[in-house]
């Protein structure tokens, strides 16, 4: 039997905060300064105790769905008319991972240990910026000429932020295609770039320059937030928030 945690790891998930402890910091920007030990920068990842348990989860679901639409209605940036992004962070592996292992009952310990291995590739450690690009072309010849021609979009996707510009790098996870409709990509931020894109005013810009496909999209003040969140330097909410949300929210289908 693998080794499953119970409902009260939900809490941890739905809104993650890797140190395990509750913040009591204001609202407001809470930068962090000191240097990571090797513990706080594995801390992120998801482990076997991080699988809630198949009638826990169910029994919670409408709600951490619903919950979960919202948050990447927000997150979800449309770059051009056929490419969309996922701003990913540890919320929505695990809830992908959950998903994935109530669709196929999976309950061997070696196949739930790849299945982690290969999502938290995609946990954004500390400073990191991880997203999943989407192609979706009506027209799969159209579609198969552009992804071919890009490759790896990654290599042509850039972040703007005042005079700083970081340069996506590509994530390859098992069994990806370099022509798939679906791509795996990531930011570090450090230094003045991570400091610019934070604080300052200036408008952050995600854009994918290649001659075949060239467009780019202006982050709103939510997906702003988002990314802030993600970075470490605003507040998680308390875990008493689950509560009012499996109160509050109206079930839905996951997407």
């Amino acid at each position: 039997m693998i080794p499953i945690g119970p409902t009260s790891n939900l809490t941890t998930f739905l809104l993650p905060n890797p140190s395990g402890q509750e913040s009591t910091a204001p609202t407001s920007h809470r930068p962090t300064t000191h240097v990571a030990s090797p513990q706080v920068q594995t801390a992120h990842l998801l482990r076997n105790e991080h699988v809630v348990a198949a009638a826990d989860y169910e029994s919670v679901r409408s709600s951490i769905v619903a919950h979960m639409i919202e948050k990447k209605r927000i997150r979800r940036l449309a770059l051009g008319p056929h490419m969309s992004v996922l701003l990913e962070n540890r919320q929505s592996v695990w809830f992908q991972l959950q998903e994935l292992v109530r669709a196929n009952a999976i309950r061997d310990p070696e196949q739930l240990a790849r299945e982690l291995a290969s999502h938290n590739r995609l946990v954004p450690p500390p400073g990191h910026i991880v997203m999943t690009l989407f192609a979706e072309f009506s027209d799969a010849e159209q579609g198969n000429h552009v992804l071919t021609k890009l490759g790896h979009p990654a290599n042509h996707i850039r972040l703007y932020a005042g005079p700083h510009q970081l340069q996506a790098e590509p994530l390859h996870i098992d069994g990806e295609v370099a022509t798939a409709a679906v791509n795996y990509m990531r930011f570090i931020t450090h230094g003045a770039s991570r400091a610019h894109l934070l604080r300052g005013n200036a408008p952050i810009t995600l854009a994918l320059e290649h001659d075949c496909y060239r467009h780019h999209v202006t982050l709103s003040s939510d997906q702003r937030a988002a990314l802030m969140t993600d970075l470490g330097l605003m507040m998680c909410p308390t875990k008493a928030h689950l509560s009012l949300m499996s109160a509050s929210a109206k079930p839905a289908q996951a997407h």
